[in-house]
């Protein structure tokens, strides 16, 4: 069994930190309870082993977005690899997700991939 890397910058320590912070208080309104260092330890497994988040933009989301990549982490680590669970019966991908590109091309395509998810979560939400 391999170790988790814990290891991130003190930027990304402090804004893991304020992510928890805010989904811990907006799923209290929801009615649910969620631990704050369980959450920052969770973000953090899956920011360093399994995909790295675009974590300012995931500070920045609105809550239903914040949660929705808070609580899908939550539900689908492993926290004995960091990584994703075997075996899940669906895929989930964080909305905040960073895509690494690998040159200029790639770099305009993801912007494009992430606009267009954006875009379509906030129609879907202006529908309902």
């Amino acid at each position: 069994m391999s170790k988790i890397n814990w290891k991130c910058s003190v930027e990304d320590t402090r804004v893991i930190i304020e992510i928890a912070r805010k989904a811990r208080l907006a799923s209290a309104v929801q009615g649910l309870f969620i631990d704050q260092a369980k959450t920052e330890m969770d973000i953090t497994a899956w920011h360093c082993n399994e995909a790295p988040l675009d974590l300012l933009a995931l500070c920045d989301a609105r809550e239903c977005d914040l949660l929705h990549d808070v609580l899908g982490i939550q539900r689908h680590i492993s926290r004995s690899t960091g990584k994703r669970k075997r075996g899940t019966s669906h895929i989930f991908s964080p909305r905040y997700t960073r895509i690494l590109p690998f040159n200029s091309n790639a770099k305009k395509l993801a912007r494009a991939v992430n606009d267009f998810a954006r875009k379509d979560t906030t129609q879907r939400e202006e529908r309902a």
